[in-house]
């Protein structure tokens, strides 16, 4: 569609469109053909998380085409197909736009692309995680990569992620199928969201050592969540129980503070950044 003076333009893949993922230097589309075709900005650095839609599952997608010239996109040139573990779910980037992370949800690992912020990326290593890696996230300095494993209810943390030799620094226990990660706008707490368990477990760094706090009891089927923008409340959606879960001091002493009723079955929570 076009209006306004702006216009979208297209390119065919070779097989049916499977999932969609976006930055603002990134544009791709997977194929179940098992081709994942990635866009680069050859101008930009990437400072955000890539976004891979409903790929959980589908083991078949194991490939990554990057490609340049996102700016005309009618002339997008491939450089590179790099191979990646089985059924890759979710991506995050390195604050300094230069490594990737993609957690492979039937292969039980993370495949790290480095050289991302060139037209040479390729693959660095692959790490072992836990069982059916399911959400990953990177700390805001780029020190630190969280992986949240569903099937063996735990954390995976990667140290000195930003540099040639990330390595695992610990595995931490919460609840039952973990399946969303978010971080704290400073970086210092991580909450893992865990549905099965009804809980959203609290992550903080000791002698810089992650290390697992409390937990706080959700609502059924918690399903997303957010920080207000200075970090001081959790908002935690209960997409069965039609309500959000209010936590207050996040940062410090994280408590239960209330529980607001929304219309049914709520799916995703943001806040403006004011």
């Amino acid at each position: 569609p076009s209006g306004g003076g702006a216009s979208v333009s297209y390119k065919e893949v070779n097989t049916t469109p499977y999932q969609i993922l976006s930055t603002d230097s990134f544009l791709g589309v997977s194929t179940l053909a098992g081709t994942m075709m990635l866009s680069l900005n050859d101008n930009a650095v990437v400072n955000q998380n890539l976004k891979i839609m409903d790929a959980k599952g589908n083991s078949s997608i194991n490939r990554i085409n990057i490609f340049g010239n996102i700016a005309n996109p009618n002339n997008l040139a491939v450089l590179s197909t790099l191979n990646v573990g089985s059924s890759p779910c979710e991506c995050a980037i390195t604050p300094n736009g230069k490594y990737a992370y993609i957690i492979n949800g039937n292969s039980n690992n993370v495949t790290i692309i480095k050289d991302l912020d060139t037209f040479t990326p390729s693959v660095l290593k692959t790490i072992a995680v836990g069982q059916v890696p399911y959400d990953v996230k990177i700390t805001p300095n780029g020190n630190f990569v969280y992986i949240c494993n569903n099937d063996s209810n735990n954390v995976t943390v990667i140290k000195d992620a930003s540099t040639s030799n990330p390595t695992v620094l610990r595995t931490l226990t919460v609840g039952s199928n973990p399946q969303v990660l978010l971080i704290s706008p400073d970086g210092s707490n991580v909450y893992v969201l865990c549905p099965a368990a009804k809980r959203v477990y609290f992550l903080y760094m000791a002698s810089s050592s992650p290390q697992v706090g409390i937990y706080i009891t959700t609502g059924e089927a918690p399903i997303s969540m957010a920080t207000s923008p200075d970090g001081n409340f959790l908002y935690i959606l209960n997409h069965d129980s039609n309500s959000v879960t209010v936590i207050k001091d996040a940062f410090t002493s994280p408590a239960f503070l209330t529980t607001i009723n929304v219309g049914i079955n709520p799916y995703s929570i943001k806040f403006t950044p004011d």
